[in-house]
């Protein structure tokens, strides 16, 4: 995964031992300043998450809620979760000038491959497009 102002690190992946049917899995992002991550979700996934460093704006609709929550300013050792099919509306730099990093992880049915979904259109259409040139 590719984008602008983002750098993604593979931490770890792990079969959860007392069930073989789920995953953990560890991924540190790494944002510029400024940079924003499109509106995604993670699947089936629960999710939490750790800033490491800087300071990360965080607004997340859980499932079944009627409105989102408020948006959060998260700073380093800060957390937040996700629960599966969870909408994160806002995830983004603070800083339009430092950078910061969190650490996410997904406990995750083993099947899942994808744990960062876009919701945008063109996220969509390229995605479509990539399927239909394999």
């Amino acid at each position: 995964m590719s984008l602008p102002g983002h750098t993604f690190t593979p931490l770890f992946s792990h079969v959860l031992p007392t069930d073989s049917s789920k995953v953990v899995v560890g991924l540190k992002v790494r944002y510029e300043g400024g940079a924003v991550t499109p509106t995604h979700h993670h699947g089936e996934a629960f999710v939490v998450g750790t800033v490491l460093s800087g300071t990360i704006r965080s607004v997340v609709h859980q499932p079944g809620a009627k409105e989102a929550e408020e948006e959060k300013i998260l700073s380093t050792n800060d957390t937040w979760s996700e629960l599966p099919g969870a909408l994160h509306a806002v995830s983004a730099n603070n800083s339009q000038t430092e950078p910061a990093e969190f650490m996410a992880v997904f406990v995750a049915p083993s099947e899942q491959s994808e744990f960062v979904v876009f919701n945008c259109e063109m996220c969509k259409v390229a995605k479509d497009a990539a399927g239909q040139a394999k």
